[in-house]
């Protein structure tokens, strides 16, 4: 089916839900002439990001990749299938694929919707993050299973926790409540900084002073372990699972 026999079957649908009465009221609400709609739809012109754009103003439910690619899904039944469905399109696995893991997916229980924020966790313990400076804000969610409430997510930059995570990782994190108390070292942790900086690193308990410090460590061996004193972490997030693009 060619975009432009899917743009067709979008205002099909529109019309039969009332949300546009006809192709002339529908290219009034998006801002075009008939003529152009007509043209769009007889496959005279091509199907632009700009139009899909406009078209899909008029419904939250209609999925814009359905009308710029060769993605099975037209209609989202609510905001969590849209939700499931762009993560499981941004694991760029095949239609047949896609449509397997999405029906999953949906048929399982225990599985929670994670925001996914705009900041990185850096896994240098002296590079910079990629974002500073920037508002956090949700980008989007991304589900999980066994995920809690208060999880949350970020992505990885920075090659000093490779193989183990690469950049572009995505991390579903958990706050460590007490953590002056009770570490749980030998896991990956997520610690944010009076700095401002986010890092990722494998956090061992520091022999030598172990009241005020912890020692970092990386797992590209490259790089040395490194002492970081308490005093700097503001609070602590343990990882729960890293999703990559072949998995988790």
């Amino acid at each position: 089916m060619t975009g432009n026999e899917r743009v067709k079957k979008v205002i099909q649908w529109l019309v039969s839900q009332g949300i546009v009465e006809n192709q002339k009221d529908l290219a009034k609400k998006i801002g075009y002439n008939s003529s152009t709609i007509s043209h769009i739809i007889s496959g005279v012109k091509s199907v632009s990001g700009k139009f899909v754009q406009n078209l899909c103003s008029l419904s939250d439910k209609v999925n814009p990749n359905y009308l710029l690619s060769d993605d099975p899904v037209m209609l989202f039944a609510d905001d969590r299938h849209r939700s499931i469905h762009e993560y499981v399109a941004g694991q760029q696995k095949s239609i047949e694929e896609a449509a397997e893991k999405l029906t999953a997916l949906q048929s399982s229980d225990g599985y929670l919707l994670v925001p996914v924020y705009n900041f990185d966790a850096v896994g240098g313990m002296n590079a910079a993050n990629d974002i500073t400076d920037a508002p956090a804000y949700i980008e989007k969610y991304v589900p999980f299973v066994g995920a809690h409430d208060e999880d949350i997510c970020v992505h990885v930059t920075g090659n000093s926790m490779i193989p183990t995570y690469s950049p572009g990782t995505l991390l579903l994190i958990r706050k460590v409540e007490g953590w002056r108390e009770y570490f749980g070292y030998g896991h990956s942790f997520v610690l944010f900084l009076n700095d401002g900086r986010r890092i990722l690193k494998e956090v061992r308990k520091f022999t030598e002073n172990s009241k005020d410090f912890v020692l970092c460590v990386s797992h590209n061996k490259e790089y040395e372990p490194e002492e970081l004193p308490k005093s700097m972490i503001v609070s602590v997030y343990k990882v729960i699972m890293a999703l990559t693009n072949d998995g988790f």
